[in-house]
């Protein structure tokens, strides 16, 4: 689905492809990636196939632990470039079947093949995939046991491919192809693919650009994910379908974070906040008591207080024509552990505290 610009671009082309075969490695990712970190947030497709074939994805995890071949540099290495590599070595990275892709490789890895320099790849990585082939080629029984592993594993990401994950990437691959004869910046196409914004990938993804070697490839199963892989004559770009969301939600989660953190950077409201947190064991505090105790005007003291009572820090009690203020510790932790899970983006659960925006000093 290749898409083209006006003569006064000289750029290259940019080519815009689904890939059952690339959204099948970024869901064998996921797996690896949820059960080495049983707290990381994957689609819940992952958690089915997870649930319902233990044994196929537990075999999976453990293959090449047992050949000494599972981490780079101690830390576990979750993708599997070496069935990428295979399958660009075969020309089937965008065939229509997952199956077929996994025939070619097995016939590769038998016949055995040299892997490339990857520059989308540190050097202990492509070493390690280089010895992964050359293991694969040395091993027969190995190497059936491998593919078959993957082949059991595909049947069962292939529910989900047809059932959503196919319709929802050729969705989005026809929006890419229709914005691509029009926008010329990749990071406008892909906002949510942080590859794009780093420094390291700059030039290959520009030159791969220049000589019409980029493929932009929409990941209907990778919900946020992310993929950049560069092979000689082609670079291949991948982004979940829910990449921008993601971004937009990181966005609204940092923002949040800055408002609620901004409640508590002025010293004066902190102490205010002191001091009506001992309001739970002394009297509550009215704004002329604090204006005085302070040495603030009562104007100034009003928007310290509006701010807190906006927040949800504080809470107000009205007696007669008078209006007290108190604190709660409670309160006030959770304010702070509300703050310090978006500031990290950790898993929204339920609220801390009120989603409210304080008024400016």
């Amino acid at each position: 689905m290749p898409s083209e610009f006006g003569p006064e671009d000289q750029r290259g082309e940019i080519r815009v492809a689904v890939s059952p075969v690339l959204d099948f490695q970024f869901g064998l990712f996921l797996l690896t990636k949820h059960c080495l970190d049983p707290e990381k947030s994957v689609p819940d497709w992952a958690l089915e196939v997870e649930a319902l074939a233990p044994d196929s994805v537990g075999g999976f995890m453990r293959f090449w632990s047992e050949a000494g071949l599972g981490d780079v540099d101690g830390a576990p290495y979750r993708e599997c470039g070496e069935l990428l590599v295979a399958g660009w070595k075969t020309g089937t990275l965008f065939g229509a079947s997952v199956e077929e892709f996994l025939d070619a490789a097995e016939g590769a890895l038998e016949r055995g093949f040299e892997v490339p320099g990857l520059r989308s790849e540190p050097p202990g990585v492509v070493q390690m995939i280089r010895d992964r082939v050359r293991w694969l080629h040395d091993h027969p029984d190995g190497r059936r046991a491998f593919i078959e592993i993957h082949r059991q594993l595909a049947r069962r990401i292939e529910k989900p491919w047809r059932d959503y994950g196919k319709a929802a990437a050729e969705a989005a691959a026809r929006d890419l192809a229709m914005r691509v004869r029009t926008e010329n910046d990749v990071r406008v196409l892909v906002p949510g693919n942080s590859f794009v914004h780093k420094e390291a990938f700059a030039a290959d993804i520009a030159e791969a650009r220049g000589r019409g070697e980029l493929t932009l490839v929409p990941l209907g199963l990778a919900g946020g994910g992310q993929v950049f892989w560069a092979f000689p004559g082609m670079v291949l770009l991948g982004s979940g379908v829910d990449s921008a969301e993601r971004e937009a939600r990181r966005r609204e989660r940092s923002e949040r974070a800055a408002v609620r953190l901004k409640v508590l950077s002025d010293p004066t409201r902190v102490a205010i906040l002191y001091e009506l947190l001992r309001g739970q064991t002394h009297n509550p505090s009215t704004v002329t008591e604090l204006a005085s105790q302070f040495g603030l005007s009562q104007p100034t003291v009003s928007v310290h207080v509006k701010m807190l009572r906006e927040a949800g820090l504080v809470q107000a009690e009205r007696d007669g024509n008078q209006v007290f203020y108190r604190a709660e510790e409670a309160t006030i932790r959770a304010y702070v552990d509300a703050a310090v899970d978006d500031l990290l983006q950790k898993p929204e659960g339920a609220a801390h505290a009120p989603n409210l925006v304080p008024a400016t000093v």
